[in-house]
């Protein structure tokens, strides 16, 4: 069963910088301020592959692991990764992350760019378990990962 999460912003900074902030940006960290859910070693990786299929191991506090793999990639216009392989048995409910991101150009001359997490889980009742204890929560760390990186870009 699927999940889904949605963030936008509009900016009128160049949106190359925050494509490259994103792209840089673990996406597995937005689950680490879940209350139980293991807290991603890093926030921002430091050298990025842009070939599609290019892997990176994630490192988690409790030194569990995922597999951080570009899954698409349309250089300043998309990209899309795709994380799975969790090794935390905290996370064993998971079975993979799917996260889009895209840029267009809007009719006022902003760009805007759009956020989609979603998330695969294992079984009806985990399905139940994440609407009602992770979504809202979820929902609030993206737009907050969102502005925080426009804010970033601003400075």
């Amino acid at each position: 069963m699927k999940k889904e999460i949605r963030s936008s912003i509009d900016i009128s900074n160049p949106s190359e910088e925050l494509f490259a902030y994103l792209l840089s940006f673990n996406p597995a960290s937005v689950l680490g301020e879940l209350w139980f859910m293991p807290e991603a070693d890093t926030t921002f990786f430091k050298k990025v592959s842009t070939k599609i299929g290019s892997e990176k191991m994630i490192y988690f506090k409790d030194d569990s692991t995922a597999v951080y793999q570009l899954f698409d990639f349309v250089d300043g216009t998309s990209f899309s990764v795709h994380i799975g392989d969790f090794s935390s048995d905290r996370l064993k409910f998971l079975d993979a992350m799917r996260c889009h991101y895209s840029f267009s150009k809007s009719k006022s001359g902003l760009i805007k760019a759009e956020l989609c997490f979603e998330f695969k889980i294992n079984s009806r009742l985990w399905t139940l378990l994440f609407d009602f204890l992770f979504l809202r929560k979820l929902q609030k760390r993206l737009d907050k990962v969102l502005a925080e990186g426009v804010k970033e870009i601003m400075n």
